[in-house]
């Protein structure tokens, strides 16, 4: 008796997308190779120090187009993107999700350096952002941190302007430590030392007081941008 996958003859269909499936995998396989070099050679931190932790990115060709999805469980961290007919790569929503990758165990390490930050929590109680970030100091300060980064990492010919609307952008939505981590990381850049042995210092160095202040200035906006670049990596066991 001919089972049900040969009845609707599910190899023959594989068969006749399989070919496409591989190109796919061809056109992010290089860029992906170098967002991750790039990135870790800016932190100074390879990612084969991670041994018994994984970042993964699958390929999802039926999913809705252009649709990218980010979840960490446990120490694992996962990337799932629906391609689009265009040839454009959103690499900068897989690299926030690789940026937590490589800081949220620096920040698991360093856990006690966070209570002296946790007053900043008072200032952004009326932000747009998801409610995690203002309940938790740790969270709320490796997101400032990625997006600080990613700042940095922008090409060299991005104009100042368009830095400084970002930087705009992340105070509005309560990321308040957005901005002192974009200027540390210049001085970051000139020191050998890799962000292993600075974050400590980094967060050390964050004036509370004058952190505070600023914050309780700002202007937030009413609600948080859409994109994934924007929205949180907190762990969770299942696929929203």
């Amino acid at each position: 008796m001919r089972t049900f996958y040969e009845k609707v003859g599910l190899h023959t269909v594989w068969q006749r997308h399989n070919a496409r499936y591989t190109q796919l995998a061809e056109i992010y396989h290089v860029p992906l190779a170098k967002m991750t070099f790039d990135t870790e050679i800016y932190l100074k931190m390879p990612s084969s120090g991670y041994l018994g932790r994984q970042f993964t990115v699958y390929l999802d060709a039926m999913g809705a187009p252009g649709q990218t999805n980010a979840r960490q469980y446990a120490s694992d961290y996962y990337v799932v993107i629906s391609p689009t007919s265009s040839t454009a790569i959103k690499m900068q929503q897989i690299q926030h999700t690789y940026l937590h990758y490589l800081l949220d165990p620096l920040a698991m390490k360093n856990g006690g350096a966070f209570k002296r930050l946790e007053p900043l929590l008072e200032e952004v109680k009326n932000a747009p952002m998801d409610e995690a970030f203002k309940t938790n100091i740790s969270l709320l300060v490796t997101e400032c941190l990625v997006r600080a980064i990613e700042e940095r990492l922008l090409p060299l010919k991005t104009p100042e302007t368009q830095r400084s609307k970002d930087l705009d952008d992340a105070d509005k939505e309560g990321y308040v430590l957005t901005r002192y981590f974009y200027d540390a990381l210049g001085r970051f850049e000139k020191d050998p030392a890799g962000m292993r042995n600075d974050y400590t210092d980094l967060l050390g160095s964050i004036d509370v007081g004058k952190e505070r202040k600023r914050a309780s200035y700002l202007q937030y906006a009413s609600e948080a941008a859409p994109e994934l670049l924007h929205s949180p990596v907190i762990p969770t066991s299942t696929f929203s």
